[in-house]
């Protein structure tokens, strides 16, 4: 490859080596609307230049080796863009390896940005970015390799690589530890001055503990989290080494649908729930705030106790990312949004009299 040069595709159907280099620094732009822009049976190479490779085709991937590997090395800089349905950018029967001293973008509508048995980003340099427009992910492994001491991973403009690990701690309202009822899902999220720089899902254990990835931007952080049921909490944690423990202690529950506020939405949530048990048709697992498996009066004094309580903001106007949105049960916020409502007609007289109700009537529904 010299100079600029653009095609519809490359496609190598032997089983030897797809190499694409250049020493004098050309470009490549490929634009496929049939299937995928550069695609052999055999290992791809892309070892120099700026390559740019996009593919228009539904559920095609961008770059794609049949049998082989994907490798990019030396000092090329690749833009991969699977623009429709449920291609991956990058996508390989063996191996997708990034060894590049130069840049990486690989961008997916719903499909993973990287696809292959195992995925190994390896270099000083390297800066890789993933693009995740619909559903789908960065990658399709449980454990990609990444390493270097100034490799930086992106998804979504939020640094994923490198990161120091140590425990986050928890606690919730109305629950003892250890107890199954602290496994409950985390949205975690890094604050670094006014922007979010990464974010992660954990899971807590039975003692409300997990593994909180932090970004390598370690300094002057602040730690945002929220439970499935709970307000979010916020607190700032300066610097973080690795093994220590961030205990951002007690979580206000009562928040039935995410959306970070405790009103008349999350208590319409909990009348439609009461009496219902978790090995019953219909029962609301968000309704369920001590997570002990029914919903009854307990769940409802937790409500009462933080009723009009709002929890820790996030910097204006961050939105939400893909990952942020699965989070929400999806019914639950549709409820929400359409609410023109917003609990803002509720008073205490009201909780109160329904405690009565509650109170004075037997279970409509038993275990």
């Amino acid at each position: 490859m010299s100079g600029n040069s653009t095609a519809k595709s490359i496609v190598n159907t032997g089983s030897g080596k797809l190499t694409i280099t250049s020493a004098s620094g050309g470009s490549l732009t490929l634009d496929s609307n049939t299937g995928s822009a550069i695609s052999a049976i055999g290992d791809i190479e892309i070892n120099g230049g700026s390559v740019y490779a996009a593919t228009t085709a539904d559920n095609a991937s961008a770059i794609e080796s049949m049998t082989g590997s994907v490798i990019i090395s030396g000092t090329a800089n690749v833009t991969a863009n699977a623009v429709n349905g449920y291609g991956a950018a990058i996508n390989a029967a063996v191996n997708v390896n990034i060894s590049t001293s130069g840049n990486v973008k690989a961008a997916t509508e719903a499909g993973y940005s990287l696809k292959a048995s195992a995925i190994n980003i390896t270099n000083g340099v390297t800066e890789l970015f993933f693009d995740i427009n619909g559903g789908g992910g960065a990658y399709n492994v449980t454990n990609p390799s990444f390493s270097g001491a100034n490799t930086r991973v992106y998804a979504n403009g939020l640094q994923i690589y490198p990161y120091i690990a140590a425990t986050l701690k928890v606690s919730f309202q109305n629950r003892v530890t250890p107890s199954a009822a602290n496994i409950e899902k985390l949205m975690v999220k890094w604050i670094s001055g006014n922007a979010v720089v990464a974010e992660e899902m954990v899971t807590a254990d039975q003692n409300g503990e997990s593994e909180a990835k932090i970004p390598m931007l370690n300094t002057g952080l602040t730690i945002w989290v929220k439970g499935e049921r709970s307000l979010a909490a916020s607190q700032y944690v300066g610097t973080v080494q690795n093994g220590n423990v961030i205990n951002i202690g007690t979580l206000p529950c009562g928040d039935s649908n995410g959306d970070n506020i405790i009103d008349l939405n999350d208590f319409n949530t909990f009348l439609n729930s009461y009496g219902y048990s978790s090995n019953m048709p219909g029962f609301n697992q968000f309704a369920d705030f001590n997570n002990d498996g029914v919903v009854d009066l307990n769940d409802f004094n937790i409500f009462l106790i933080n009723y009009g309580k709002t929890g820790a903001q996030l910097p204006s106007g961050y939105s939400p990312s893909a990952m942020s949105e699965v989070f929400i049960n999806e019914e639950l916020k549709e409820m929400t949004v359409n609410d023109t409502n917003s609990g803002s007609g509720c008073n205490m007289g009201i909780l109160a009299l329904a405690l009565f109700m509650l109170s004075s009537a037997p279970l409509l529904r038993r275990k």
